[in-house]
């Protein structure tokens, strides 16, 4: 299992690393450019690294044992349904104006989801542990 954490972990480090450059001297030039073409190519730049990353998360969890598997599996399940729940209220609240928010808000959903799933799965993990 070692070796699995270690590959993660690496393949995790470096897509990251590149969506940190990425976002550093590419995503600028968005805010610079009158090019419709050129800002949806600035403007998909990130998804490569951001698609590693994804995939590094995948290979992780598909090269688990069982038991890794069912905690992984439950921390996320529990967290798209937090997720899930969040985003269904704000939508509502957005859609009878009680509250305003542009699309820029979609981009805090994959963050929503990985924090809670890493939160998650570190308590899930414990109450395994207990016994």
């Amino acid at each position: 299992m070692y070796a699995i954490e270690r590959r993660y972990r690496r393949e995790l480090l470096v897509s990251m690393g590149a969506y940190v450059i990425v976002m550093l001297t590419v995503w600028p030039l968005v805010r610079t450019t009158d090019s419709t073409g050129l800002r949806t190519l600035i403007c998909a730049a990130p998804l490569l690294p951001f698609g590693l990353a994804l995939r590094a998360m995948l290979r992780h969890v598909r090269d688990s044992d069982e038991f890794q598997r069912r905690l992984h599996l439950e921390a996320l399940a529990i967290s798209a349904l937090i997720v899930s729940f969040v985003s269904m209220s704000a939508g509502f609240l957005v859609a009878a104006k009680v509250i305003a928010l542009d699309g820029t808000v979609l981009l805090w959903v994959f963050p929503a989801l990985a924090g809670l799933f890493g939160g998650l799965r570190c308590l899930i993990a414990r109450r395994y542990d207990r016994g």
